[in-house]
Parts: C-alpha cells; sequence; structure tokens
C-alpha cells in the first residue's frame, strides 16, 4: 500500500513540472508506474506500443486540478484533451429531451437568453433542431414591434433539454480520447463530484509525440 501511494505522489509531482524541465529518468520512472497503474497506459503496453511511445505521451501529459461540482467537459462543444483520473471521482451527465407547454414567444425568450446571455450556442442549435416542427423563427419575432398575432401567445409542445446523471466514475477511468483522433463534439457532461486530479493530454501534444515516435523510427530504419 505505501509503494501505491509512493508511485502516486510521485506522478501528481511529476505532471506539476513544466515540461520542458522533466528530465528523461523521470519521465522514464513516471511512465513505468502509470503503465502498472492506469488502464489507457497498461493497453497501450500490451497492445506492443513501444516504451518510447509511451514515454513520449507521458512527456507532454500535464495536471488540471477541478473543485467539486466543476463541469470538466461540456455537452455539445468540440474537443480537443483526453483525461485519466488519478484522484477523485466524476459524474456523467447525458442529455433527455422533456416536454413543455410554452407560448412561441416565451420559447423564443428562453432561446435568446441561451444565445445572448448564456453564450451556448451549441445548445441554441440543438433546441432549435430539436424543435423544427414549430412554423416560426426566432429572427421572425425578434423584428415584430407592438401587439404580438394570437398564434404566438398560444402555448404548444415545446421539448427543452434536460441532464440525467448516468452514473459516477473514479480513479483510473478515461475519458475524451476520441477527441484526440478525430474531430467530434462531446456526447456527454462531465462534472467533478470531489477535488480532482486529471492526467490530460491535449490534441496537439499527442500528435506531436506521436509524429516524434514515428519520424525517430523511420530514421532508424533508414540508419
Amino acid at each position: 500500500m505505501e509503494d501505491y501511494f509512493h508511485k502516486k505522489e510521485y506522478i501528481l509531482n511529476f505532471l506539476k513540472k513544466p515540461t520542458k524541465t522533466r528530465t528523461k529518468e523521470e519521465i522514464k520512472t513516471a511512465s513505468k508506474y502509470l503503465s502498472e497503474q492506469y488502464q489507457y497506459f497498461i493497453k497501450l503496453k500490451e497492445a506492443n506500443e513501444s516504451e518510447k511511445k509511451i514515454e513520449k505521451i507521458v512527456k507532454f501529459a500535464k495536471l488540471e486540478v477541478f473543485l467539486p461540482d466543476e463541469t470538466i467537459i461540456k455537452f455539445g462543444e468540440y474537443g480537443d484533451k483526453f483525461y485519466i483520473i488519478l484522484k477523485g471521482s466524476v459524474s456523467i451527465y447525458k442529455p433527455i429531451y422533456i416536454e413543455k407547454q410554452l407560448t412561441p414567444i416565451e420559447f423564443s425568450n428562453l432561446l435568446i437568453k441561451i444565445r445572448d446571455e448564456d453564450k451556448d450556442p451549441f445548445k441554441y442549435e440543438r433546441l432549435i433542431e430539436k424543435n423544427n416542427h414549430l412554423n416560426f423563427k426566432v429572427k421572425d419575432i425578434e423584428k415584430l414591434e407592438g401587439s404580438l398575432p394570437n398564434y404566438l401567445l398560444n402555448k404548444i409542445k415545446i421539448y427543452l433539454e434536460d441532464f440525467e446523471n448516468f452514473g459516477e466514475y473514479g480513479e483510473g477511468y478515461s475519458f475524451g480520447e476520441m477527441a484526440l483522433r478525430r474531430k467530434s463534439t462531446r456526447n456527454a457532461t462531465i462534472k467533478a463530484v470531489n477535488k480532482s486530479y486529471l492526467l490530460t493530454i491535449d490534441k496537439k501534444d499527442y500528435s506531436n509525440a506521436i509524429k516524434e515516435v514515428e519520424e525517430k523510427k523511420i530514421n532508424q530504419d533508414v540508419d
């Protein structure tokens, strides 16, 4: 047990260091510990990935700390980062749509708030798409002045977005990997349950690590 905590503290302290100040020996030791304890790196090792590839990825890895209830990733946004929980836990929230009775003008005002005050263009577009059965547009309502037509004041069925908790995950759980492989939007919102320490790898650093390893391999083959 003492060895387990020693390794975890080593990894946390290593990731706190600026990437440019990490020595080869520190990177090698951190890679070894991560490959023993965390599934993502264990799988890389089992897939016969070279130690150099793992070390290059670890070389660029960083540490991010999130407080309880802080949002780590947000549903619908484009992702460019991958996460592994080193300490703490997170909750996964996925969208569901519920029916509400609102007037078109009430719905329009809600959309305007989401767009202009909340600054959430992804949610704005999702709600418009989900309610594409409606025969009015927000921009048309915004142009209206004075008295409103009756059809804008009658309640109709509207689909609104809510989120449901799909579970809680702890140490070793990884998420966001597809963002490293292709440009895609997040399919869930993830929040920290308690103070959580996450190893992060962004798309640029991941690509640099892989490119560096592949170029070195090619040069060795040529030699």
